[in-house]
């Protein structure tokens, strides 16, 4: 877009397009238990420590929150970035391979925009008519009802993409599937298991109940300090995922010795984790744009903050307001 409409690839638009695709865009996974390691971590770990969670209810507590968040932070993002003047455009102000579109008439896409166009809504054609995904979100929502395991409509799926006769799932795709990512939350969750089986999780939580003065501080203080930990953690970290395994456990602990609503506290965890982005190494996709783009150091944390602001915005809300009427 930005070369077609001839913007100035260092312009107020390609900045803010890119803030929104690397720190906003991400969150989206967390509104559904399926949509990425976070969600799926935090929801086994609530659903073996704290209550049963499905995959309808899960929708229900996060996706207004996230939607929220969402819209707090492109609103930010436009208003950082002064998007808020008109610019009028024509074909002038077009590259070649706009004019044509432009300006209309009998064919305005040439060949290769037509073979491209073609196969792009035959795959989407094919996925509607075969149903797997549909069919797959269809099993949880009903799953959800009748206690079917979550991974049980997902394994069906994958079974019949890679039926014969309709390969979708083939060999070369299983060899490209980021195996070292699997096997790394599956050795978390059993590392987390030794620490709870050996007593070190305890020994840790009373070295850090002694040191800091939980029991004298008022519960949001308590939250808010147990939050500002995970986010301190989060900066050193790689991947959001990993930070989850690390620190939740931990504070879902204190919430058992500090009486906190710990499904509450699980939530908050995830949503501040998945929000708050320092560095660029902190988030794939920050780390993409920010190599390529024109984003900066600054801007990514600059953001990064704004984005942990509005994630405990979010967080202030649904703990007062929402999930006390959902729950």
């Amino acid at each position: 877009m930005t070369n077609a409409y001839g913007l100035n690839k260092d312009g107020k638009f390609r900045r803010a397009s890119f803030v929104v695709l690397g720190h906003i865009n991400p969150i989206g996974s967390m509104m559904l238990m399926t949509g990425g390691g976070m969600a799926i971590i935090t929801a086994q770990m609530i659903d073996e420590t704290v209550r049963p969670i499905t995959w309808v209810l899960w929708a229900v507590y996060m996706i207004p929150p996230m939607l929220l968040l969402f819209a707090l932070s492109t609103v930010s993002a436009m208003y950082l970035y002064r998007l808020d003047d008109d610019q009028t455009l024509d074909a002038s102000t077009l590259d070649e391979s706009m004019k044509a579109v432009v300006k209309g008439g009998n064919d305005p896409l040439n060949r290769d925009q037509r073979i491209v166009g073609g196969v792009m809504l035959g795959a989407v054609a094919a996925w509607i008519v075969g149903g797997v995904m549909l069919g797959a979100v269809a099993a949880w929502i009903v799953g959800s009802f009748l206690n079917v395991p979550t991974i049980v409509p997902a394994i069906v799926a994958v079974a019949i993409l890679s039926a014969p006769g309709i390969d979708i799932v083939d060999r070369e795709l299983i060899e490209e599937v980021s195996w070292g990512i699997l096997f790394l939350i599956g050795a978390m969750f059993s590392i987390l298991e030794v620490m709870g089986t050996t007593g070190t999780l305890d020994l840790l939580i009373g070295v850090l109940i002694e040191t800091i003065p939980f029991e004298a501080m008022a519960p949001w203080l308590v939250v808010g300090t147990l939050l500002a930990i995970a986010v301190f953690i989060r900066a050193w970290f790689s991947t959001a995922s990993a930070v989850i395994v690390v620190t939740l456990p931990i504070i879902m602990e204190f919430g058992v010795v500090l009486g906190i609503n710990r499904l509450f506290l699980a939530l908050s965890v995830l949503i501040i984790v998945g929000s708050t982005t320092f560095f660029p190494f902190n988030t794939t996709s920050v780390m993409l744009l920010y190599d390529r783009g024109p984003l900066n150091l600054q801007e990514v944390l600059g953001f990064g903050l704004v984005m942990m602001i509005h994630g405990t915005i979010v967080i202030v809300f649904s703990w007062l307001f929402y999930w006390p009427i959902v729950v």
